[in-house]
Protein backbone atom coordinates (compact mmCIF):
# COMPACT_ATOMS: atom_id res chain seq x y z
CA UNK A 1 0.00 0.00 0.00
CA UNK A 2 1.07 3.59 -0.46
CA UNK A 3 2.35 4.87 2.88
CA UNK A 4 4.50 7.62 4.39
CA UNK A 5 8.03 7.01 5.67
CA UNK A 6 8.67 9.50 8.48
CA UNK A 7 12.41 8.80 8.61
CA UNK A 8 12.90 9.43 4.89
CA UNK A 9 10.18 12.13 4.76
CA UNK A 10 8.59 10.70 1.62
CA UNK A 11 5.84 8.49 0.27
CA UNK A 12 6.75 4.79 -0.10
CA UNK A 13 5.07 1.53 -0.92
CA UNK A 14 4.79 -0.51 2.25
CA UNK A 15 3.82 -4.19 2.42
CA UNK A 16 0.85 -5.37 4.43
CA UNK A 17 2.33 -7.41 7.28
CA UNK A 18 -0.94 -8.44 9.00
CA UNK A 19 -4.64 -7.65 9.25
CA UNK A 20 -5.83 -5.99 12.46
CA UNK A 21 -9.43 -6.24 11.20
CA UNK A 22 -10.72 -8.08 8.18
CA UNK A 23 -14.42 -8.49 8.75
CA UNK A 24 -16.73 -8.44 5.74
CA UNK A 25 -20.04 -9.03 7.54
CA UNK A 26 -20.28 -6.92 10.71
CA UNK A 27 -22.22 -3.69 10.84
CA UNK A 28 -19.89 -0.97 12.13
CA UNK A 29 -20.32 2.65 13.25
CA UNK A 30 -18.23 5.09 11.20
CA UNK A 31 -17.58 8.82 11.07
CA UNK A 32 -18.03 10.48 7.69
CA UNK A 33 -15.37 13.11 7.01
CA UNK A 34 -16.26 15.65 4.34
CA UNK A 35 -13.74 18.06 2.86
CA UNK A 36 -14.16 21.30 0.97
CA UNK A 37 -14.25 20.25 -2.65
CA UNK A 38 -16.74 17.44 -2.00
CA UNK A 39 -14.47 14.50 -1.12
CA UNK A 40 -15.83 12.22 1.57
CA UNK A 41 -13.93 9.65 3.64
CA UNK A 42 -15.22 7.08 6.10
CA UNK A 43 -13.34 5.83 9.18
CA UNK A 44 -14.17 4.37 12.56
CA UNK A 45 -14.59 7.11 15.16
CA UNK A 46 -11.37 6.17 16.95
CA UNK A 47 -9.24 5.77 13.85
CA UNK A 48 -6.17 8.04 13.68
CA UNK A 49 -6.26 10.43 10.71
CA UNK A 50 -3.20 12.49 9.71
CA UNK A 51 -3.57 16.27 9.81
CA UNK A 52 -1.38 19.35 9.61
CA UNK A 53 -0.34 20.02 13.20
CA UNK A 54 1.42 23.41 12.94
CA UNK A 55 3.55 22.34 9.98
CA UNK A 56 4.17 18.74 11.05
CA UNK A 57 2.12 15.60 10.59
CA UNK A 58 -0.01 14.82 13.62
CA UNK A 59 -2.75 12.27 14.18
CA UNK A 60 -6.17 12.67 15.75
CA UNK A 61 -9.25 10.51 15.99
CA UNK A 62 -11.74 10.77 13.13
CA UNK A 63 -14.47 11.97 15.50
CA UNK A 64 -12.16 14.71 16.87
CA UNK A 65 -11.57 16.36 13.50
CA UNK A 66 -12.98 19.88 13.28
CA UNK A 67 -13.92 22.14 10.39
CA UNK A 68 -10.74 23.87 9.23
CA UNK A 69 -8.39 20.96 10.08
CA UNK A 70 -6.13 20.14 7.13
CA UNK A 71 -5.89 16.46 6.22
CA UNK A 72 -2.60 15.19 4.79
CA UNK A 73 -3.11 13.83 1.29
CA UNK A 74 -1.00 12.59 -1.61
CA UNK A 75 -1.66 15.72 -3.67
CA UNK A 76 -1.71 18.40 -0.95
CA UNK A 77 -3.84 19.12 2.09
CA UNK A 78 -7.64 18.97 2.17
CA UNK A 79 -9.61 21.16 4.55
CA UNK A 80 -12.24 19.44 6.68
CA UNK A 81 -15.72 20.80 6.20
CA UNK A 82 -17.42 18.38 8.64
CA UNK A 83 -16.62 15.20 10.54
CA UNK A 84 -19.62 14.79 12.75
CA UNK A 85 -21.99 12.55 10.84
CA UNK A 86 -22.21 9.03 12.25
CA UNK A 87 -23.19 6.33 9.77
CA UNK A 88 -23.46 2.55 9.84
CA UNK A 89 -21.93 0.42 7.13
CA UNK A 90 -20.97 -3.21 6.67
CA UNK A 91 -17.36 -4.37 6.79
CA UNK A 92 -14.27 -3.34 8.71
CA UNK A 93 -10.78 -3.61 7.23
CA UNK A 94 -7.57 -2.48 8.86
CA UNK A 95 -4.26 -3.60 7.40
CA UNK A 96 -1.01 -3.29 9.31
CA UNK A 97 1.80 -2.07 7.08
CA UNK A 98 5.53 -2.04 7.72
CA UNK A 99 5.30 1.78 7.85
CA UNK A 100 2.38 1.66 10.36
CA UNK A 101 0.31 3.91 8.10
CA UNK A 102 -1.25 4.02 4.65
CA UNK A 103 -3.26 6.28 2.35
CA UNK A 104 -6.98 5.69 1.78
CA UNK A 105 -9.18 6.65 -1.16
CA UNK A 106 -12.31 8.74 -0.67
CA UNK A 107 -15.54 6.77 -0.84
CA UNK A 108 -17.08 9.77 -2.61
CA UNK A 109 -15.34 12.28 -4.86
CA UNK A 110 -16.17 14.83 -7.54
CA UNK A 111 -13.31 13.37 -9.59
CA UNK A 112 -14.36 10.58 -11.90
CA UNK A 113 -10.95 9.26 -12.92
CA UNK A 114 -7.59 9.50 -11.19
CA UNK A 115 -8.14 9.54 -7.42
CA UNK A 116 -4.52 9.02 -6.36
CA UNK A 117 -4.07 12.68 -5.36
CA UNK A 118 -7.27 12.47 -3.30
CA UNK A 119 -5.93 9.80 -0.92
CA UNK A 120 -5.47 10.82 2.74
CA UNK A 121 -3.00 9.41 5.27
CA UNK A 122 -4.25 7.28 8.17
CA UNK A 123 -2.41 5.36 10.88
CA UNK A 124 -2.82 1.58 11.09
CA UNK A 125 -3.74 1.75 14.78
CA UNK A 126 -7.00 3.04 16.18
CA UNK A 127 -7.98 4.00 19.72
CA UNK A 128 -4.37 4.94 20.60
CA UNK A 129 -3.50 8.57 21.41
CA UNK A 130 -0.53 9.98 19.51
CA UNK A 131 0.51 6.77 17.73
CA UNK A 132 4.19 6.28 17.04
CA UNK A 133 5.50 7.58 13.75
CA UNK A 134 7.81 4.96 12.32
Amino acid sequence: LLAYDFEQDRKVYSPVTAWLHRDTDSEVEFTDIKTKGSNAYRASAGHNIAYNDNGTIGFKYADELKPGDELISVGGNFTVESASETVFDVGLFSPMTAASNFYIFPYQSVKANDLRNEMILVHCLAEIDNPKKQ
